[in-house]
């Protein structure tokens, strides 16, 4: 692979933009828990600084007490392939790393949180599943999804199912980002998704492990197959 020549600050902050999804979109994260009165200091101890979304910690408790009432419940895992690369090669190195980030928690948002105007669009993805979703490592974020049925037309599906269609639209929001971003795969750059859903008995760690493991074997599909996103 070619090296990148020098570029200038305005050429640097001009692609750091492009790679910035999470601004195209105007999405703004945090503004539901400030809303609600969490002082500045409480949301900074609950929430990644960079991305917005809920930190590990805060992430895992709020999985253990829904978890304690019992339910239909599943969790999400997604690494990013290749992100060292985009770090250490891009033009703006750890900037644009930065903006990468950014970008992943945009997609996972808009992955999550859908409106009414889905089901006109495509009657599955109709009320599959609320979610809660957090940076859980440097390259790592995790989706905590209450699989519970709100309506009787959402109770149709399975929670496998359900996990399943939150899945599916990740890969196509993350498919849409591949290509708004071309640049990413010349650095290798994937996303591998795993999801388990909560049978009783499991603890959180486990969850997160069985989700894990998913994704670890999707990642090795993606790896045997050449593909991205798939």
């Amino acid at each position: 692979m070619a090296e990148f020549q020098p570029i200038s600050d305005q050429e640097k902050a001009e692609k750091d933009k492009y790679f910035n999804i999470g601004e195209k979109a105007g999405l703004m994260f945090g503004v539901n828990e400030l809303a609600r009165g969490l002082t500045d200091a409480e949301y900074r101890a609950t929430h990644d600084d960079l991305t917005g979304l809920y930190n590990k910690g805060a992430l895992r408790k709020k999985a253990e007490a829904a978890l304690r009432g019992g339910g239909d419940y599943g969790m999400i895992f997604i690494d990013l392939t290749n992100f060292k690369a985009v770090n250490d090669k891009s033009p703006g190195k750890h900037a644009t790393g930065d903006s990468v980030l950014k970008s992943v928690a945009a997609v996972i948002e808009r992955s999550v949180r859908t409106g009414k105007e889905d089901a006109a669009a495509h009657e599955r993805r109709y009320e599959p599943a609320d979610g809660e979703a957090g940076r859980v490592g440097g390259d790592e974020f995790a989706i905590f999804l209450d699989l519970n049925p709100r309506t009787d037309e959402g109770s149709k599906w399975t929670p496998a199912e359900r996990l399943g269609i939150v899945k599916d639209r990740l890969k196509e929001n993350f498919k849409l980002m591949q290509d708004q971003i071309p640049e990413l795969q010349s650095y290798g750059f994937d996303v591998a998704i795993g999801g388990a859903v909560w049978e009783p008995g499991m603890d959180v760690s486990a969850l997160l492990e069985a989700a894990d493991e998913n994704m670890a074997r999707h990642k090795q599909e993606q790896h045997t197959s050449g593909g991205t996103y798939r």
